[in-house]
């Protein structure tokens, strides 16, 4: 569970056989564009590191 204030978000496993195999490779996903979001708001500091005048056209499909 992810506590967010006033939502909480609950990722459970898929009720599916194979469900345990999809669920970790969403969270490896998961984990790999948490490290590039990290390593860039690092990297370009201010409040709008994410949005302006990146250059990246990966961050900004949507």
């Amino acid at each position: 569970m992810i506590y967010l204030d006033p939502v909480n978000l609950t990722v459970q496993i898929p009720p599916f056989p194979g469900g345990r195999e999809v669920l970790a490779r969403l969270c490896r996903e998961l984990s790999r564009e948490a490290w590039k979001v990290a390593d860039r708001l690092e990297s370009a500091g201010g409040r709008h590191a994410l949005a302006e005048g990146t250059g990246d056209e990966a961050a900004e499909e949507v």
